[in-house]
């Protein structure tokens, strides 16, 4: 059996004091995610790391940017485990009819 939960808007504390009491009291432990493509300011309040969005940044044209911003992302993402969060999320856009 798989259950599992997607964080959305919160302060980092509630999240975590909610994943954690949610995984206390699941049968099975359960997958819990978090979309931080732009940053943990994507889905926690009280963080202050926002990215330009991935279209953005590809858009400059600079190959080197993607490659810094998915490694900012990646340590921004220390919030999301902090709070619970135990199965990455990675969006890929492969539809340029997509805005």
């Amino acid at each position: 059996m798989l259950a599992g939960l997607f964080s959305l808007r919160a302060p980092v504390y509630e999240s975590t004091m909610l994943t954690n009491r949610m995984q206390q009291l699941a049968r099975y432990p359960l997958l819990i995610s978090a979309d931080l493509e732009a940053g943990s300011g994507m889905r926690f309040d009280d963080t202050e790391i926002n990215f330009p969005w991935n279209m953005a940044v590809a858009a400059t044209g600079n190959p080197e940017y993607p490659q810094a911003r998915s490694a900012d992302s990646a340590r921004s993402a220390s919030y999301g485990s902090a709070a619970g969060a135990n199965a990455p999320v990675v969006d890929v856009n492969n539809n340029a009819e997509i805005p």
